[in-house]
């Protein structure tokens, strides 16, 4: 029986993608860097800010140190601005009530870093009880390392199959397959649901009520598999 859901927070509970694409770019202007599309950075959502910038940087520029400076110079702007664009997809609030109707826990791991994540989290969901609440800065190492996940799972004492993660990335997707957990793609997130396919989703949904259902479907076969597991030992005793 599923005992928790664990969602990624970009991209998954909330659209935060205009945001930390300004921000990004009004960084990279004041470093005489080319502006990044905004549409573009869907596709290097995932990874750490530093990551980020990284990825939108020019290749030949290789300076850890400059990175480093706009990284912070790129939260402290978004700190700045985190809710000026952003916002909760439809219904995603709706599954995750749902969810806590059928006694599941809420939890969040995310690489964003507690001092972005939690503002956001207390004017958009501070109606939701997010059992366990894990970020870049709890002293794990980001996603897809199965360490945090390991950690919940240790901390809610439950087992690796009583535990499923949703997410919008294929890091989402792996640290799922790393903790040996069910996963979830959301097709509503920034990848899209073919590149979550092709990372090995267990299930792709588009909406987020979707979450409920298979959620539902994963206790449902997971009680027939305890039926079927208790029918052989049966069989075996005779």
């Amino acid at each position: 029986m599923i005992k928790a859901a664990v969602f990624d927070f970009d991209g998954t509970l909330m659209d935060t993608l205009v945001d930390t694409a300004l921000c990004i770019n009004h960084v990279l202007k004041n470093h005489g860097f080319d502006e990044v599309p905004i549409d573009e950075y869907k596709n290097i959502f995932g990874g750490s800010c530093y990551d980020m910038i990284n990825l939108v940087t020019p290749k030949t520029m290789n300076d850890p140190v400059l990175l480093h400076e706009m990284d912070v110079e790129v939260q402290y702007h978004y700190s700045k601005h985190y809710n000026e664009n952003c916002k909760p997809y439809k219904n995603i609030r709706h599954a995750i009530r749902a969810l806590r109707k059928n006694n599941i826990d809420i939890c969040v791991i995310t690489n964003k870093p507690s001092r972005l994540l939690i503002p956001l989290l207390n004017e958009f969901f501070s109606d939701i009880e997010f059992k366990h609440i894990i970020a870049a800065d709890s002293g794990f190492p980001l996603k897809p390392n199965p360490a945090s996940c390991n950690q919940l799972m240790q901390t809610l004492d439950i087992h690796h199959d009583e535990v499923v993660f949703i997410g919008d990335s294929e890091v989402d997707i792996q640290i799922a397959k790393n903790a040996r957990a069910f996963s979830i793609g959301c097709g509503w997130g920034f990848r899209g649901g073919e590149s979550l396919i092709k990372a090995g989703a267990d299930y792709v949904i588009h909406e987020p009520m979707n979450v409920v259902e298979v959620v539902n479907i994963l206790n449902k076969r997971s009680l027939k598999d305890i039926m079927e597991e208790a029918k052989l030992i049966l069989k075996m005793l005779k």
